[in-house]
This record gives C-alpha cells, structure tokens and sequence, in this order.
C-alpha cells in the first residue's frame, strides 16, 4: 500500500522557519510604573512599522483580579503552590503567544507585562 504524505499546513511551516523576525519584549517595574502605557504606544508603534504584535498579561494579575486574594496565603505552602501555578501559567501563555505569532510567518513581537523571570 501506499503512504499518503500529508501536506504540511503554511503556519506548521512558518513555525520551523527560524528566518522571519521575532522578537519579545519583557516590561518591568512595580505596580503604576507605567507598564501599561508603554505597552500600548510600543504596540501602535511597532504595528506602525509592519510588525504583528500580542501582548502577553502577567498571571499572577489574572488571577488576583479573579478571586485569588492574599488570604490563600494564610495556608502553610501556598507561597510555593501559588507560585508554581503563576510560572507554569506564565510560560504557558508567553510559548503559546509566540507560537501563534510564529505561525504568522510575518515578522512579530511579544510585548510581555512582566515575565517569567520577573516574577
């Protein structure tokens, strides 16, 4: 019998395609340092200029704003789930964004409110 061969997907071979521009920006500073406003001029400017851009939101933000409070903190351990939980989530979110924007086959940025290893 024969192999049918699949056809590889453009975005499947846009990822493998090292040579197309991406870049990733990290922006740090506490609460109110102007992460935000920056974000989103360094957004419009860079879009200005042809590249595809994502933003990527910190998660330890996404899940104070969702029910995650300081008093889960009472619990002995729960730093280091916490923790645990906020990196895995924040590397998840930070390759999957790059993924997409890879697959694009254009050039792109991710612009990261904080990052991995600022939190």
């Amino acid at each position: 019998t024969k192999r049918t061969k699949q056809r590889q997907s453009v975005a499947d071979a846009n990822l493998e395609n090292a040579s197309v521009p991406f870049h990733k920006i990290v922006l740090t500073g506490g609460p109110c340092g102007g992460k935000t406003t920056a974000m989103e001029r360094l957004s419009s400017y860079l879009r200005e200029r042809g590249f595809h851009v994502i933003t990527c939101p910190e998660a330890f933000t996404i899940f104070s704003s969702n029910g995650l409070s300081l008093d889960f903190f009472g619990t002995d351990g729960m730093d280091a789930i916490v923790q645990k939980t906020v990196m895995g989530t924040q590397m998840s979110m930070e390759d999957g964004l790059e993924s997409v924007l890879r697959a694009r086959g254009q050039p792109g940025v991710l612009l990261c409110d904080r990052g991995v290893m600022d939190g």
